[in-house]
């Protein structure tokens, strides 16, 4: 039998990969950008962009330059939630500051956390990497025979 892990994604990527590996169940919260699959609409959002909504593309631009070159973040993490929910795993990217919460405050945050969930990394640059992704979130959730059928 598999054993149940709580799992957190912070990437939409990431989601649609853990639903492909039937570990929806396994999902227990994900960012404010998952709009699919369906289920994962309904869960926990994690994160929120601190850029405001209504903006113009160019009020876009001039916020994420003014922040970014002040070295301030783009999202933000809800520890608090993330703690309540007490993952086993957190999947997130370390590819790109302006695309998602950093890789460094995800894993500074899990590293206070009592329930100390592992951080996992997706930056694929290749479909090869892709694939081995896909092997590599199943691994670390304990169905790696799902990463191989994808």
């Amino acid at each position: 039998m598999v054993p149940f892990m709580r799992i957190a994604s912070l990437v939409p990527s990431a989601t649609e990969l853990l639903y492909a590996l039937d570990l929806g169940d396994s999902v227990v919260a994900v960012t404010h950008e998952c709009d699919h699959p369906p289920a994962a609409v309904g869960l926990p959002h994690l994160t929120r962009s601190v850029i405001p909504d209504g903006l113009s593309a160019g009020e876009i631009d001039a916020a994420v330059r003014e922040r970014t070159g002040r070295g301030e973040a783009l999202y933000e993490l809800d520890e608090a939630l993330l703690d309540s929910l007490a993952p086993d795993l957190v999947v997130t990217q370390a590819l790109c500051a302006v695309c998602a919460v950093s890789f460094d405050d995800v894993r500074a945050v899990a590293e206070r956390l009592p329930s100390r969930p592992a951080v996992m990394a997706l930056d694929p640059a290749s479909l090869a990497e892709v694939l081995g992704d896909c092997e590599r979130v199943a691994a670390a959730a304990g169905v790696p025979e799902r990463g191989a059928l994808l």
